[in-house]
């Protein structure tokens, strides 16, 4: 099963170098394990966190797409970059969180959370990513318990 997460912005960060420094600056532990142009390259972005990879997929995308897919709820813009996560893993999960908090916070955009069908403040947002790092263990602990029976 895929996630999913949007950032849209009307400025753009357009290197991981300088990404990571907003990450950095969050206090977040994640690290963009990566060299890329952000505004025109797609695909597998890794990523580590406590010596794990939470790497996911991530890109530009037409905003546009995603506010015909979600019509019923206001996404506001007009928003001049949008951009997509993907992930399928728990590690991923709060990869991809921190990594669009940290995004939104620094351009004063906004993140969409299409599972919870919420549009995200960049504050919001940071919060959002931290709870994904607090309950990621215990989301662990409890998959581990069902397999073991």
């Amino acid at each position: 099963m895929s996630f999913e997460a949007y950032i849209f912005c009307d400025r753009a960060i357009r290197s991981t170098i300088d990404w990571q420094r907003h990450i950095d600056d969050l206090g977040f532990e994640v690290r963009i394990d990566s060299d890329r142009d952000l505004l025109t390259s797609k695909g597998h972005l890794p990523a580590i966190w406590q010596d794990r990879e939470v790497g996911f997929e991530f890109g530009p995308i037409d905003s546009e797409d995603v506010f015909r897919t979600y019509d019923d709820l206001d996404l506001g813009g007009p928003w001049r970059h949008a951009f997509a996560l993907y992930w399928n893993t728990l590690p991923g999960f709060v990869g991809a969180w921190v990594c669009a908090a940290a995004y939104g916070k620094a351009v004063g955009g906004v993140v969409f959370d299409p599972q919870e069908s919420v549009l995200l403040s960049p504050d919001a947002a940071v919060r959002h990513a931290q709870s994904a790092i607090d309950s990621l263990p215990s989301i662990e602990a409890l998959l581990a318990a069902q397999r073991r029976r």
